[in-house]
């Protein structure tokens, strides 16, 4: 009999990630098999310091300052059991990975993009068995997740799951918890 693999999976939006914050958070997520970070502010082809083992794709810059803006990173536990890979990317706002059997595409869509352009975003994601989407999506959700609002952008992403019959894990694992502080 073969001994089960767990995956552990933890998302935190940074909203500006220094470097010399890495240790500080990866002792907050030592349970953690991954770690996606959302609005990392990183620009290519800077690295974090650990010995995590580290996806990204990249910000874009700030005119006039020494930063960049959006960003995604996904660090791997020492501890992973699974093999991990990074997939293409089907925008310029998801890291895909395949984690053993799974992947997972992790976004960060900013405020400004339009209703449209957001369901173009999702929808260039590839439909296929064991994938998990995950991230910041700017976007309130309602009851769907226990808010009290919902944007057009959430009305619009919450067709866009009905459609393909998708869940939000949010729902019914932590309805109503605040998800940003």
């Amino acid at each position: 009999m073969s001994e089960v693999q767990h995956l552990s999976i933890s998302l935190w939006n940074a909203n500006g990630l220094r470097t010399t914050t890495v240790h500080e958070v990866l002792s907050h997520c030592l349970s953690s098999t991954l770690l996606f970070i959302t609005e990392t502010w990183l620009l290519s082809p800077s690295l974090l310091p650990t010995d995590w083992m580290q996806y990204h794709v990249y910000g874009v810059p700030v005119p006039s300052a020494n930063r960049g803006s959006m960003g995604v990173t996904a660090l791997v536990s020492p501890s992973c059991p699974f093999p991990v890979s990074q997939l293409p990317s089907p925008n310029r706002y998801t890291l895909s990975l395949k984690v053993g059997s799974f992947r997972i595409h992790c976004l960060y869509v900013p405020p400004p993009l339009s209703t449209s352009d957001f369901i173009n975003v999702l929808s260039s994601i590839p439909s296929l068995p064991n994938t998990f989407i995950c991230g910041d999506f700017n976007a309130r959700l309602g009851d769907l997740t226990g808010d009290a609002l919902v944007s057009p952008r959430g009305a619009a992403m919450a067709r866009w799951l009905a459609d393909r019959s998708l869940t939000v894990l949010n729902g019914p694992l932590a309805h109503a918890s605040l998800t940003c502080f």
